[in-house]
């Protein structure tokens, strides 16, 4: 079966050069239920700003999901009040801007998103001034509420619009689906006297409906680099997947509310000589729940570490 690509993400796929751009003016296209402009005066994304954002990603995603194109005005029509599109005002340091704006999303909203995209189109490829495109998807879980006023959001024609009491509460109901995610509680990582990195696993569900039925399969992706690994709590599966270092935990008992915590074992392991990155992926499974995989990069040094991870993908 074929997926359909959902109608913002196919606009926010199809604006890839300036031309595409300027096709939106010549158009005379308008603002609207999957699109929004801005036109930021610098390169910096200010308070103000902020405040749209969450705004933007709470009713993007609590509609259908949408773009916001920063980099291009619009004036109001007289005759149909519509915003119409009319000028590109490029950014400066348009990498930088929308550098900020992609690490900013996560923080600006409960259940956090972390799926949005953002790029940057410029009219030369040596120039630095650009527009910068967020896409950020319609949510399948709990409805999305901006942290910088604790609202609820949806998308009403060209205007994000307060969600009421009745919608907030049918996009609460309509939610069936557990949304876990995983981590790694850097706060207690630590080098043990023989040597041994512990590195404790974090599980947390955003969404309001419960998590049964949890499975989770850690993959040393590198397995090269070290001398020993072990993971409490796990099963080591690697010799009926010939190739991997594979471990799975398929009796996890629990349920898994949302904003309680769980720690989902611990890794550990003792480097080879001179071998510092260690590469990991964490994938979950859950009843009623697409999987998930998340992929972590670990530097281990003698006192210290560093942890690097992307975004979440969907294993199918």
């Amino acid at each position: 079966m074929t997926s359909v690509t959902p109608p913002a993400k196919q606009l926010f796929d199809s604006l890839d050069n300036y031309a595409k751009l300027n096709e939106l003016i010549d158009s005379g296209e308008c603002e609207g239920v999957y699109l929004e402009c801005k036109a930021p005066s610098s390169p910096q994304l200010s308070r103000d700003q902020k405040v749209t954002l969450a705004m933007a990603i709470s009713g993007f995603s609590n509609t259908e999901g949408g773009i916001i194109i920063w980099g291009m005005s619009t004036t109001k029509h007289a005759h149909h009040n519509l915003d119409v599109i009319t000028q590109i005002e490029p950014i400066g340091a348009c990498k930088h801007f929308a550098q900020q704006v992609q690490k900013a999303i996560p923080a600006l909203t409960i259940p956090a998103v972390t799926t949005a995209e953002t790029k940057c189109i410029f009219r030369e490829a040596n120039h630095t001034k650009g527009v910068a495109i967020t896409y950020i998807p319609k949510n399948m879980g709990d409805p999305i509420q901006s942290l910088q006023d604790d609202r609820f959001y949806f998308r009403s024609g060209d205007e994000f619009t307060i969600a009421p009491y009745e919608m907030i509460k049918r996009l609460f109901a309509a939610t069936e689906s557990p949304d876990l995610n995983a981590g790694l509680l850097r706060d207690i990582i630590e080098l043990q006297a023989d040597g041994t990195w512990n590195i404790p696993i974090n599980l947390w569900n955003d969404s309001s409906a419960v998590a049964e039925r949890t499975k989770i399969m850690v993959e040393i992706v590198n397995p090269e680099v070290c001398k020993n690994v072990i993971l409490l709590g796990y099963k080591d599966v690697s010799k009926i997947n010939l190739g991997k270092k594979l471990f799975i935990h398929d009796e996890f008992s629990e349920v898994i509310y949302r904003g309680l915590n769980n720690v989902a074992g611990a890794l550990q392991v003792v480097m080879q000589p001179n071998k510092r990155l260690l590469k990991i992926q964490v994938s979950l499974f859950a009843n009623k729940m697409r999987p998930k995989s998340f992929n972590f990069s670990i530097k281990l040094y003698k006192k210290k570490f560093t942890v690097t991870e992307t975004p979440f993908s969907n294993l199918y």
